[in-house]
């Protein structure tokens, strides 16, 4: 439309019905925000309340809304905009905390397990997200998420025994095998989260294996399968309810088992989190496997191998290791590295193809050691 033709019909309708009457401007120093006709104030044009300007039809009907029309702070037009939603993380969060000092106070729940939760902190986060997404249209369903992501929680502290007050203190018990008519053993040792540590026996001991293995009291032992006779087996696992989840405050198990270094072993280590340290100088080693999950690891290989062609295989995932090859011993090493650092020592190993070092001595060696090391992520120093 024409704008001199609009101000015309303008005058023209003000001459017909009077002039209209002149409303309150907004205060001074308040922007003003256009209201949509859905929410508008229940005002009519000549400023007196009653009739909605839209359902209006006395004098002025069908004219723009004037200026004072044209409000800031309306509480419906922000909750048009979208503005006004209810906060809903901060209450559920509230509740939750409150509700567990409760039972706290009331004796359900030790104090202790506020160590378990606060390994869980990575909820907050997907709790706020979660918030962000489906809170502002939607806050009760947003706060039912909230308390299914919370509970999810609450359940995996359950089911690992973080509720029991006794759990997370340290327990230990002995191991202590005889040698009896053995001449030849296989070990293997599983420890899904703690450290390790193998050792050797003192020369002339009677025991084929001895040592002291951590657990969380309230927790079952650690199993051992054992079969003695002249090849002899030791099988030696955590409990399993700390294969997948640790929630607990305390430190990890610890495992200190020392072989007996006479009889040729073929030892197997099977560690899931945590260090792992194989002091393995005085021993008789025909094998080693080590998987490796989490956590650094520090091999020191036998000062002897007799007879043959030992194999020493090793899967890391993430950490740092560390392999020491004791001077006189001839290897061949095979890397297969992922993410870091690999530093072989090549004034004893040279290297041959892509990731092979070989000792100088290694083809002639009557007793020699073949290393295959397959790590993920994490610097690997061989020397």
């Amino acid at each position: 439309m024409d704008h001199n033709r609009g101000e015309a019909g303008v005058q023209a309708r003000g001459a017909e019905t009077g002039p209209l009457p002149q409303l309150d401007a907004p205060p001074a120093g308040q922007p003003t925000t256009y209201v949509p006709p859905e929410v508008r104030p229940e005002v009519r044009p000549d400023g007196q309340p009653g009739t909605s300007y839209t359902g209006y039809s006395g004098p002025g009907a069908g004219m723009p809304p004037p200026p004072s029309q044209w409000v800031h702070n309306d509480r419906r037009a922000r909750a048009h905009a979208g503005h006004g939603r209810m906060p809903v993380f901060g209450p559920v969060l509230l509740i939750a905390a409150g509700t567990i000092f409760l039972l706290n106070n009331l004796g359900v729940l030790p104090w202790s397990v506020w160590g378990a939760l606060g390994k869980l902190w990575p909820l907050i986060l997907i709790a706020i997200g979660i918030d962000l997404i489906v809170g502002r249209r939607n806050p009760l369903l947003s706060g039912l998420i909230l308390l299914a992501v919370l509970a999810a929680g609450v359940g995996f502290l359950y089911a690992n025994g973080s509720f029991d007050e006794s759990i997370g203190t340290a327990a230990s018990a002995l191991l202590d095998l005889p040698l009896g008519s053995t001449t030849s053993a296989e070990v293997r040792l599983e420890l899904g989260t703690g450290a390790l540590t193998v050792g050797s026996l003192g020369a002339g001991a009677d025991k084929l294996a001895q040592g002291t293995l951590q657990y969380y009291s309230g927790q079952d032992t650690p199993s051992r399968d054992v079969s003695l006779g002249e090849r002899s087996s030791l099988v030696v696992k955590q409990s399993k309810s700390f294969d997948f989840f640790n929630f607990h405050s305390g430190s990890a198990p610890r495992w200190d088992v020392n072989l007996n270094r006479t009889v040729p072993l073929d030892l197997t280590v099977d560690s899931g989190t945590g260090s792992v340290t194989l002091n393995l100088e005085n021993l008789r080693l025909t094998s080693l496997m080590l998987d490796a999950g989490t956590g650094n690891a520090a091999i020191n290989l036998p000062t002897t191998f007799q007879g043959g062609n030992v194999p020493v295989n090793i899967n890391g995932g993430t950490g740092n290791l560390k392999l020491t090859v004791p001077a006189g011993v001839e290897a061949r090493i095979s890397v297969d590295h992922g993410i870091g650092d690999v530093q072989v020592d090549k004034s004893r190993f040279r290297p041959q193809g892509e990731d092979i070092y070989v000792s100088d001595g290694y083809n002639t060696a009557a007793g020699k050691v073949d290393i295959k090391i397959d790590h993920g992520v994490g610097n690997v120093v061989v020397k």
